[in-house]
């Protein structure tokens, strides 16, 4: 049996970016026989690094407008008489038999795709399986916020995941959370969703072996950063909510603990501009420093230098940032939310969520050693391994290769013609 493994993230995705890599990098079977497709060429050149090959689909307008107005014409064709396929029959004689997406599979004889995000390519994939991977649904949990509302993102992620999901061999989640929404909110079956968490990235882990937390000499660019600071890698969007820590750096300054400063990084996503208004207002603007996206090594070495990590986004838990501050051992901060103490335990240091009083205050704990730093990176070291013993990677291959066991039913050979 042969797997097309296909990432299609670009590097400015951030997390989303380094999950999809480390999924089609760990992917590792003796009985399967695996090839790697994408469209992006910021993934074929980071995973070409990892001595990886990777095979190019091109995916341009062209490409885009062919697949939409085939998709429309096999939809309509069904739509014409539900439970007949006679329709879609007669369509297929004056169309390819493959789409300008799924024949590159067919060529290199795959029999299973494996996208490693949730990519919307997979919504044109009609004939061959495939196993979708699923980071959150944060449309169905937190609708109101202005990136999941604008532009019909709910009614698009609604329709995507309602046509791809029942269709997929398997589905490959990062956490609880969000297998017991796929379960309960679109009647998945239990047993074919996989539970693999998010691991760090594979530059991160790198650079912590490597130790080059006091090289400095790269930031040069960035200029001074505070001397204690916190740390909030992220898209600079509204569920991200940046404005309980710039709000915490204000209580801190205002009780006199003026050495605290907050460091962000990440592209923006609609909401850097409010946030630049908000720091004006406070008065914070030596406080607070702005970052674009950056390199991977620039990011290790201000994270390892930073005084904690502080993640109060609305969507988790398991994000990737917190689960490298597990890694590499920075105390993380982060809000009482029940699925995050369900998911990181007695592992970080939780403030009550929306008061950035709360928030402030423990940060006073932690910098008066009330919280002990080395205690609470132990116990955060102990419970990233029980995450990790937990992954169900080693099920999810197995049940891959029970796939095999369908492909015996049937010759798929003939498919090969006519492309």
């Amino acid at each position: 049996m042969r797997i097309g493994i296909y990432i299609n993230q670009g590097a400015t995705t951030g997390g989303g970016f380094y999950e999809a890599v480390n999924a089609a990098k760990s992917f590792n079977s003796k009985k399967l026989d695996v090839c790697y497709f994408s469209s992006n060429y910021e993934s074929i050149n980071f995973l070409k690094k990892q001595n990886i090959n990777v095979k190019f689909i091109p995916v341009n307008n062209l490409d885009r407008i062919c697949l939409f107005l085939r998709r429309i014409l096999l939809i309509g064709a069904a739509n014409a008489m539900p439970g007949n396929i006679i329709p879609v029959r007669i369509v297929k004689k004056f169309i390819p038999k493959f789409n300008r997406f799924e024949k590159y599979f067919k060529k290199s004889n795959i029999d299973l795709i494996y996208f490693t995000s949730p990519d919307a390519n997979c919504i044109h994939i009609e004939n061959l399986n495939y196993v979708i991977t699923v980071w959150d649904l944060a449309h169905n949990t937190i609708p109101f916020f202005p990136e999941l509302r604008a532009n019909n993102c709910f009614e698009s992620r609604e329709i995507f995941y309602r046509n791809v999901l029942s269709k997929s061999y398997a589905i490959v989640v990062g956490h609880f959370v969000t297998k017991d929404l796929l379960i309960n909110n679109y009647n998945q079956c239990p047993s074919k969703i996989f539970n693999i968490p998010f691991r760090p990235s594979l530059k991160l882990i790198e650079f912590e072996k490597k130790n080059k937390k006091d090289n400095f000499n790269k930031l040069e660019k960035i200029g001074r950063l505070p001397n204690k600071y916190l740390f909030h890698p992220g898209q600079y969007a509204a569920h991200k909510n940046h404005r309980i820590l710039i709000e915490s750096i204000h209580f801190l300054k205002n009780n006199g603990k003026k050495d605290f400063g907050l460091v962000l990084a990440g592209k923006d996503s609609g909401n850097l501009d409010y946030l630049r208004k908000l720091v004006h207002f406070l008065g914070l603007e030596k406080e607070v420093i702005f970052l674009p996206f950056l390199s991977d090594e620039e990011i290790y070495m201000i994270f390892k230098n930073s005084f904690a990590l502080a993640m109060p986004s609305f969507i988790g838990p398991a994000n990737l940032p917190p689960m490298e501050a597990m890694y590499i051992k920075i105390p993380l901060l982060i809000p009482d939310f029940d699925v995050n103490k369900k998911f990181y335990k007695n592992s970080c240091i939780y403030y009550e969520n929306g008061s950035a009083e709360s928030l402030a205050k423990k940060i006073i704990e932690l910098d008066n050693f009330q919280i002990d730093r080395n205690q609470i990176t132990d116990l955060a070291t102990k419970r990233y391994q029980e995450i990790m013993l937990n992954s169900q990677s080693k099920e999810f291959l197995d049940y891959l290769q029970r796939f095999s066991n369908i492909l015996n039913s049937y010759n798929d050979s003939l498919l090969l013609q006519d492309i």
